[in-house]
């Protein structure tokens, strides 16, 4: 039965190829910000641990003297555009409005700047003009080629069956391996 997902699955598949291709030899504009920017993000649908895995990275940043802020879509947000999670000092929102993610994140972390925004470029140059960080984190961003990245650190979830490594709507895959 998944096998009759086989074409839109091999058309997923070209044009997730082509638009790679157009990014990595320049057709499609990279930004770049004024910093390291460290992108955590999977080639899969579903949990892989990006969530707790940017929390740590954010930890360990904070740890090592950095003032790390944080860039997330806010999945499942009722807003648009840039919205404020956590200015470093308080909570700005509510997680109606800025996604349950970003909100975990910024009521974990108490200390560290979370702004969600479909625009990660913007997220991250606000982040850096209005709230002084030093390191950009994003969340959930992979898939989003239109800020150049210092890292990319992907996630699978190792226990995934590799018979799911497909790419949608037949498998996981956002991508080809």
């Amino acid at each position: 039965m998944r096998f009759l997902l086989l074409p839109l699955a091999v058309v997923y598949g070209v044009i997730s190829t082509l638009r790679n291709f157009f990014y990595d030899y320049g057709f499609f504009k990279l930004t770049k910000v004024s910093m390291s920017v460290i992108s955590v993000g999977n080639i899969t649908t579903g949990g892989t641990g990006k969530t707790p895995m940017t929390i740590h990275l954010a930890e360990e940043a904070k740890a090592r003297g950095f003032k790390p802020g944080i860039v997330s879509r806010g999945y499942g947000r009722d807003s648009h555009g840039l919205k404020i999670v956590h200015d470093g000092n308080e909570l700005k929102t509510m997680v109606e409005t800025s996604g349950d993610e970003p909100f975990l994140m910024a009521s974990l972390l108490k200390d560290v700047p979370v702004v969600v925004c479909e625009n990660k470029v913007k997220g991250a140059n606000y982040l850096i003009d209005m709230l002084n960080v030093d390191l950009i984190i994003l969340d959930d961003a992979f898939q989003h080629r239109k800020i150049h990245r210092s890292v990319d650190i992907i996630l699978m979830n190792a226990y995934e069956k590799s018979s799911a490594y497909y790419l949608l709507p037949m498998g996981v895959l956002r991508e080809p391996l």
